[in-house]
């Protein structure tokens, strides 16, 4: 891979996940506030959270040279599991949400009602 693809490459991700973000954010946080955008946040927050607790006592346990007791391990994985499952449900809604009826053929028939 020459230089200018992988700076192609990595321009378009970056603007890719730029635009994607945003979409998330109009979509789900400021035109519709529902069960989705709950469940991206608490999702996001309880894995992050997780994760870098996880983080943080695995290296505390690793330079004591110590291993983490269960409970630490399950404080750390909990809310892991959760926020995966919450995740797990926002894909799950936006899926379900995608509209079964294209709007095209809707506004065709309004208009021909109207019409009669």
């Amino acid at each position: 891979i020459s230089q200018t693809e992988f700076t192609n490459g990595l321009e378009f991700l970056i603007k890719h996940m730029r635009n994607a973000v945003k979409r998330i954010i109009y979509s789900y946080f400021l035109h519709n506030v529902n069960i989705a955008s709950t469940q991206l946040l608490f999702g996001l927050t309880m894995l992050m959270g997780g994760a870098s607790f996880g983080l943080w006592k695995w290296t505390e346990a690793f330079e004591k040279a110590e291993v983490a007791s269960s409970g630490t391990v399950m404080l750390a994985a909990l809310p892991i599991i959760v926020g995966i499952q919450l995740l797990i449900a926002f894909m799950a809604y936006v899926i379900h949400s995608v509209p079964k009826q294209p709007i095209h053929l809707t506004q065709l028939t309004n208009d021909l009602i109207k019409e009669m």
